[in-house]
């Protein structure tokens, strides 16, 4: 065959190995949506906003822009490694597709809130309210080099879930785009809000 005489073996085997990993991360990803639609969520009582400032300064040390905005000590029921798994995933997002990620922490009523948003522009009416699916991945700037398997929101939305809670994405009027989580304090009924919501 020409390519072969052309020197070409080593493009081939460099355009399958992408292929083999990309199919690799596909089934680990796979495997993880599945474990967060199944996960059991232990009861701990923890400080929300330093475990969101653990997961920001993680990022930061690898460096990352990302930054949390001021405020209070937010006591909750829940299991602290889900939900870190829940803003590490929100977090990754803004950083890969922004180039940055900001957040807060607040309580309003008997829920707590997390919001993490970016400056780069939002996503279309129609990505947004297909953003939760399993696989789904916004047509512009996702693809396999930088986006993975379109399961990261898939999985923010189950372990949210399985705290009691809501998720919601929304264009913020200010540019970029922001993902709210929220969680009852004491695994209270679901509480959930904004655009594009998941439920």
């Amino acid at each position: 065959m020409s390519y072969l005489i052309a020197g070409k073996p080593a493009d081939l085997a460099d355009r399958l190995e992408r292929e083999i990993l990309g199919m690799e991360k596909m089934i680990a990803g796979a495997l993880d949506f599945v474990r967060s639609e199944t996960a059991e969520v232990a009861r701990e009582t923890f400080d929300l906003r330093q475990l969101v400032e653990g997961v920001l300064d993680d990022f930061a040390d690898r460096g990352a822009k990302a930054s949390l905005a001021p405020g209070a000590v937010t006591p909750m029921q829940g299991d602290p490694v889900l939900i870190t798994r829940v803003i590490t995933n929100l977090v990754a997002n803004a950083i890969a597709y922004a180039g940055a990620a900001h957040a807060s922490v607040t309580m309003e009523g008997a829920a707590a809130i997390v919001r993490v948003w970016d400056d780069r522009p939002g996503m279309s009416a129609e990505d947004l309210a297909r953003a939760f699916d399993p696989f789904f991945r916004a047509e512009s700037s996702r693809n396999r080099e930088t986006g993975g398997a379109g399961l990261g929101l898939a999985i923010v939305k189950s372990l949210t879930r399985a705290h009691g809670g809501g998720v919601a994405l929304r264009n913020r009027t200010e540019g970029g785009l922001e993902a709210e989580v929220s969680f009852p304090v004491a695994f209270g009924a679901k509480r959930s809000g904004g655009a594009a919501a998941a439920d």
